[in-house]
């Protein structure tokens, strides 16, 4: 038994130059904050914590000379993702030069009587902003009212990952060991992003309204987003692995593995929560959850040549023949839908349900890999008391089609022999196929109702066609 206790600390971000490396959107006050500016902190106004303490503990018990149970649990602290503030307005500020079009051109004001830039006289100097001493600039200023921000919560905390595990292992026959085990994880207060200026004054049966159900629209009239993390308790991940090895034995070693899982969580690493207006129904399978995985791996000397002697023993002795087959049911499909009659800008909409899901299996242009008239855009309704078309959220939540993508099947193996040529030198010949089998892995169907030419349909592959390789490499 073990029983253990880690402590982390992460002080605060800093930017890559003291003064003015980070920025943050304060959205009670509608002001950003730039860092080491007056009474700005080199933060920007975010706090650290001295209360991240991970427990751990392990079990391992033998039950006979073959058998043996072990369990385990730990907590992992999970830092902030990325520095997003090190790229917020003003410390990143683009300068941009356009042409009227592609055969005038640049001049810096837009007319022919200002300076013209080309190569031979160079680009002007860049516009940059002025930073009030300070540095708290008011968010009602032009340039920082339309341009996207981030905010950082003052208090926010690095979140937690609890994982856990059972297995048994068994010694079996002829060197095999078999292992079976349920492994799981989820998150506390794992920081996920989303707009905090999405709207989220959706009611029963009422119109989002469009820019007014923006929070800070309503507030400080602004319509452009504002990324900030939130922590969430998500990604739970619930797992059966089970693991069937071969020791290497008499040339011969293979690794099989089986794992049948389930993974949950807000938003896969690709953007934001889809939904603000109302997070569970961005709850749902992860992008990448794959319900069923096998992966297979050999090595094995091949033993032909045991026997034999002289020229024909150098020639054909020592070959080795190595693989990797992995086997993967497919990813849960997102069926989308026209948002305009949501009326809530930074929402995801998806479908209706309106008839059985189902697979049909075929691919290529014109072909439909489900039965897309199960699925339809939510109608919109005419309100009495503002007169707007609306439609209300999907019945469908992210990832909630029930339907998965097309699986994934895959052979890479190689070939190759060591030629001894003296004690001190040596040479290798190799062949490498990747997809051996040549076999097409498809990509998702389209899944926005929006796109009619390609909802339902699969357009492309998600691997390549084989590979073969060959190579002759000298060792000494």
């Amino acid at each position: 038994m073990t029983l253990g206790l880690r402590h982390e600390y992460y002080t605060t971000l800093i930017g890559i130059v003291n003064k003015g490396g980070l920025s943050n959107y304060d959205p009670a006050t509608n002001t950003a904050l730039v860092a080491n500016y007056g009474s700005v902190s080199s933060s920007a106004g975010v706090t650290s914590t001295w209360k991240n303490f991970a427990p751990r503990f392990g079990f391992a018990y033998r039950l006979n000379d073959k058998t043996v149970v072990r369990m385990g649990f730990g907590t992992t602290i999970i830092p902030f993702p990325d520095n997003s503030y090190a790229l917020n307005f003003p410390v990143k500020q683009n300068n941009q030069f356009n042409a009227p079009n592609s055969f005038l051109p640049v001049t810096t004001c837009g007319t022919t009587q200002c300076p013209v830039v080309s190569m031979a006289t160079g680009f002007p100097d860049k516009s940059v902003f002025a930073i009030p001493d300070n540095g708290i600039i008011d968010g009602s200023n032009a340039v920082l009212k339309g341009a996207g921000l981030f905010a950082v919560p003052f208090n926010l905390r690095e979140g937690k990952l609890l994982s856990w595990n059972i297995a048994f292992q068994r010694d079996l026959w002829w060197g095999f060991t078999a292992e079976a085990a349920y492994v799981g994880n989820v998150g506390r207060g794992i920081v996920d992003r989303i707009d905090l200026n999405a709207a989220t004054s959706l009611g029963a049966g009422l119109p989002g309204n469009d820019n007014a159900a923006r929070p800070l629209f309503q507030k400080y009239g602004r319509s452009a987003s504002v990324t900030t993390w939130i922590p969430v308790n998500t990604h739970h991940y619930n797992s059966l692995q089970i693991k069937v090895d071969r020791r290497l034995k008499r040339d011969l070693l293979v690794t099989t593995s089986y794992t049948l899982s389930r993974t949950i969580n807000y938003d896969d690493e690709s953007g934001n929560i889809g939904t603000p207006a109302n997070l569970g129904l961005s709850l749902g399978l992860a992008g990448y959850n794959r319900t069923h995985s096998f992966v297979q791996t050999f090595v094995w000397s091949v033993p032909f040549a045991k026997h034999t002697h002289g020229l024909v023993k150098w020639f054909i002795d020592g070959w080795q023949l190595s693989g990797l087959f992995a086997r993967q049911s497919g990813t849960p499909l997102d069926i989308t839908a026209n948002g305009n009659n949501l009326h809530a800008p930074g929402n995801t909409q998806r479908a209706n349900v309106v008839g059985t899901p189902n697979i049909l299996g075929n691919t290529g242009p014109g072909q439909f890999y489900f039965d897309t008239s199960a699925y339809a855009t939510p109608a919109a309704t005419l309100t009495s008391a503002t007169g707007v078309l609306y439609a209300p959220f999907g019945t469908l939540t992210r990832n909630g089609s029930g339907l998965t993508g097309p699986g994934w099947l895959n052979l890479d193996a190689a070939a190759f022999k060591t030629f001894k040529i003296t004690e001190r030198f040596s040479t290798q010949f190799r062949i490498d196929a990747f997809n051996a089998l040549n076999h097409p892995n498809f990509n998702n169907p389209g899944v926005s109702l929006t796109n009619l030419q390609t909802f339902g349909q699969i357009n492309g592959t998600a691997s390549s066609p084989r590979s073969v390789t060959i190579g002759l490499s000298l060792n000494f």
